[in-house]
């Protein structure tokens, strides 16, 4: 339901900080904005709540109690930006059937405005990380947790971005039914996505070995969220013309 039906809104205000660093600012900061954008809009405040953590965290107390607040008093849960609430569209959607949620940054948006604009936060969070890895060659620093060889740390790179993308593509198999290690094998091949060493076709073996390497190793998985059910049916037609163009992302990563 739309904010605008109600005559004096009653708001939920949820600050969040990513990280420790300067968060008591960060957070005054977000409060006084939300306070600011409750009172041009002759509502009140009935729950404040913030939090210090990763949007990723679904069990963040402060957003869990300002949800729960939202929901007992059929009020607004009010952040600065969607992000600031979320960055999992899955998480988002789901609790926009049964709270109203606003943001300072788009008053306007719609639920389905909201799950987009998580879909694009998270999309960004992915470039912004690879980005800060690139720049850590630039300037002579080794990427987290790489050793200190400029050749390797490229290698590496792009060995994660492949890592990350196959597996969003092999979860998104196994949701569509594609249980068996052959079926998956046989449909990476059908769609031409590239064996971790680039030659040669899928195998059992290798499915098998590559989603014991990414569950033992979770940092080369890191933000699959869920992209493939959220971002590419979209954007395409069928299913066909997304494995195409997730064939030429990996081509494009793997020179």
């Amino acid at each position: 339901m739309p904010a605008d039906v109600f005559a004096s809104p009653e708001y939920v205000i949820y600050a969040r900080a990513s990280t420790r660093r300067r968060w008591r600012q960060r957070l005054r900061k977000q409060a006084s904005r939300l306070e600011s954008f409750v009172s041009d809009n002759r509502g009140h405040v009935i729950g404040s709540f913030r939090d210090v953590g990763q949007a990723e965290d679904e069990t963040l107390s402060g957003r869990m109690t300002a949800i729960e607040q939202a929901y007992q008093e059929n009020a607004i849960l009010l952040v600065t930006s969607i992000d600031r609430f979320s960055r999992d569209p899955q998480f988002v959607e789901d609790w926009l059937r049964v709270i109203h949620l606003q943001t300072v940054s788009h008053p306007q948006a719609s639920n389905s405005d909201l799950a987009r604009l998580a879909r694009q936060e998270l999309f960004r969070q992915v470039d912004w990380e690879e980005e800060q890895e690139q720049r850590r060659i630039l300037d002579g620093r080794p990427p987290s947790n790489l050793p200190n060889d400029d050749g390797l740390m490229r290698r590496r790179i792009r060995a994660r971005t492949r890592a990350r993308k196959v597996s969003i593509v092999i979860k998104h198999l196994r949701r569509n039914g594609v249980s068996t290690l052959q079926a998956i094998a046989d449909e990476l091949n059908r769609i031409g996505v590239k064996t971790p060493t680039g030659r040669g076709e899928w195998k059992p073996n290798t499915v098998s070995r590559e989603e014991r390497t990414n569950r033992l190793h979770p940092t080369t998985t890191r933000f699959p969220k869920e992209i493939w059910n959220w971002f590419l049916p979209e954007i395409f037609d069928t299913e066909e013309h997304a494995a195409d163009w997730l064939d030429s992302v990996l081509s494009r990563n793997d020179q």
